[in-house]
C-alpha cells in the first residue's frame, strides 16, 4: 500500500501576505508533513484540464506526496501518461464528491470513461470521519466555498502487466500526523561512549560519568540535527545489567525519527546496529549487559478485563465468552491492523493465575514468529505448583508460563511490580511487559483496556 498526502492549490489562499507559520488544515503540504517522509517523492498531475467542480472551472496542479524510502521512488516515472491522468482523475472524483456515499462514488469510478479502465471496482474505502475544507478562488470567484472531505480514502488501481496497487491518500493534516503508520529511525543517540557502557568502572565517579556522558551525547546530537529533518525525538529505556556493583537499571537511548513513532522492535534493532557497527564488542557481550535489546519478536496479549459479572460478594468471571467480543477487541485496540492479518494470527489462551480469557496478536514486524501456539505447543494453563502437569511443558514454555502468571498477578493488583516485569507505554496505552527466550510479551493494563473501550467501572 502506497501511503501519502495530497496537495491541492485550491485549498491554499492566493494572498501576497499570510502567516507562514500557520498550516492549512487540509490538502496543503507543509514542512511538518514533509518531515514525516524520509525521501519526499512528489507525483505531479500531468493533466491539462482538471475536472469541473459544481459546474465551475478548476485550476491548479495537484500532487501526491509519499516516502520513497518506503515505496518505489520511481513508481510513477515508469507508468504511461494515460495512467497518470486517470490516477489524478480518480483521486479528484473521490475527494471532491462533497458528501456523496461510498456506493455513489464507486459507481461513478467504475463507469466513467476517464477512470473505469484503471480503477478496481469496489475497492474504494472512505474514512468514517468527515472534516470541512475551504476552497479558494474557483473560476476566479473570490468568495470561499466549503466542502465536506473524508480524512483519508483508499482505492486500488490495475495494470495490464503488473499487480494491483493500493493507495491510501490523506487529506486531513491532523489525521495524517496522528495516523500515518510508517517510521524511519534516522539516528540513535547513545547515553555515553560505548567503552563506558561496556565497563562503567573506567570512570572514577558519578560527576565524571555525568560530564562524559553529556559531552558524548550532546556532540552526537549536534551531528544528528545539522542538515537533517526529524518529526520526533524520544527517549527509550532498556534494562542495563552492570557488573560492578551488580545491579539492574534502566539505560536511556535517544531516538531521532521521521514519521510515526517507531515500534519497540524497530527501536531495539536500530540500537543493536549502532552498538555493533564498529566492532568494539561482539553481540554476545552486549547481550549480557543489555539483554532486552536482543528481543527478536513481540506479542500483544489482551485480557478481557470486562468479562465479569457483579455479585453481592464481589465479581465472578464467567468461563464462557461471546466470540464476536474476542474478534472486535483487537480491531479496537489496533485499528491500523489489516483484517486479514487479525483473522490469520489472532489466538486465544488462558492462564492459571487468572480466570480471565486472553487474546493475543503478534507484531506485524516480527520476522518469523506469528503464533503463540507454534511457539508454545505444550502450553497449558497449569501453574508451576501443579507439579507433574507443569513438567509436561517444554522448558521454554515453562519459563513463558511462569512469567505470564506473574505478570497477570501484577496486572490484577495481586502482586507488587517485579524486576522482570516493566511497564511500557505504546501509543498512549500501558502494557505490562516481560521477555522470555528473546521474545517480548506485552499484557494490556486494565486501565488502558477500559479507556480504549470507553468502559466506566
Amino acid at each position: 500500500m502506497y501511503i501519502g498526502y495530497l496537495d491541492d492549490p485550491l485549498f491554499r489562499k492566493k494572498e501576497y501576505i499570510s502567516n507562514a507559520d500557520k498550516p492549512y488544515p487540509v490538502c496543503v503540504m507543509d514542512r511538518q508533513i514533509g518531515n514525516y517522509f524520509h525521501e519526499n517523492i512528489r507525483a505531479q498531475d500531468p493533466r491539462d484540464e482538471r475536472l469541473q467542480l459544481g459546474g465551475k472551472l478548476v485550476k491548479g496542479t495537484i500532487s501526491f506526496h509519499y516516502d520513497g524510502s518506503k515505496h518505489d521512488p520511481d513508481f510513477f516515472d515508469q507508468l504511461p501518461n494515460d495512467f497518470l491522468k486517470s490516477f489524478f482523475d480518480i483521486m479528484e472524483m473521490i475527494y471532491t464528491a462533497n458528501g456523496d456515499s461510498r456506493e455513489t462514488i464507486n459507481y461513478n469510478l467504475k463507469t466513467n470513461l476517464l477512470t473505469k479502465d484503471w480503477y478496481v471496482s469496489d475497492t474504494l474505502v472512505l474514512s468514517r470521519k468527515l472534516v470541512m475544507g475551504t476552497i479558494y478562488n474557483i473560476d476566479g470567484v473570490t468568495p470561499t466555498t466549503e466542502i465536506n472531505l473524508v480524512t483519508y480514502f483508499d482505492f486500488n488501481v490495475k495494470f495490464t502487466d503488473r499487480d494491483e496497487e493500493t493507495f491510501r491518500v490523506f487529506l486531513d493534516r491532523a489525521s495524517f500526523l496522528a495516523d500515518y503508520p510508517l517510521s524511519t529511525i534516522n539516528r540513535v543517540v547513545l547515553p555515553a561512549n560505548k567503552i563506558y557502557i561496556l565497563d562503567p568502572t573506567q570512570i572514577s565517579g558519578p560527576v565524571e560519568m555525568m560530564i562524559k556522558s553529556n559531552e558524548f551525547s550532546f556532540a552526537d546530537l549536534d551531528r544528528s540535527i545539522i542538515g537533517e529533518d526529524h518529526s520526533g525525538l524520544l527517549t527509550y529505556f532498556t534494562k542495563y545489567i552492570t557488573k560492578s556493583p551488580s545491579a539492574t537499571q534502566l539505560l536511556p537511548f535517544g531516538i531521532l525519527y521521521q514519521g510515526a513513532r517507531p515500534s519497540s522492535l524497530e527501536i531495539r534493532e536500530a540500537i543493536r546496529k549502532e552498538l555493533l557497527k564498529d566492532g568494539i564488542a561482539e553481540a554476545s557481550v552486549w547481550e549480557t549487559i543489555l539483554p532486552d535489546l536482543f528481543v527478536i519478536a513481540q506479542f500483544f496479549i489482551v485480557p478481557m478485563w470486562d468479562n465479569r459479572s457483579a455479585r453481592s460478594y464481589g465479581y465472578i468471571f464467567p468461563s464462557i465468552i461471546n466470540a464476536e467480543k474476542y474478534k472486535n477487541v483487537i480491531s479496537q485496540i489496533f485499528p491500523n491492523l489489516d483484517d486479514s492479518f487479525v483473522k490469520t494470527y489472532q489466538e486465544m489462551l488462558t492462564c492459571g493465575q487468572s480466570e480471565l480469557f486472553l487474546t493475543s496478536i503478534p507484531d506485524p514486524l516480527n520476522k518469523d514468529k506469528f503464533s503463540l501456539l507454534k511457539e508454545h505447543p505444550s502450553y497449558q494453563y497449569h501453574m508451576s505448583q501443579d507439579g507433574a502437569v507443569f513438567t509436561n511443558m517444554d522448558p521454554s514454555t515453562q519459563d513463558f508460563n511462569k512469567r505470564l502468571n506473574r505478570t497477570m498477578a501484577v496486572a490484577n493488583g495481586e502482586s507488587v511490580s517485579l524486576p522482570d516485569i516493566v511497564d511500557n507505554v505504546l501509543d498512549d496505552l500501558t502494557w505490562h511487559s516481560f521477555t522470555s527466550n528473546k521474545v517480548e510479551y506485552n499484557v494490556l493494563s486494565r486501565a488502558s483496556y477500559y479507556e480504549i473501550l470507553n468502559i466506566v467501572e
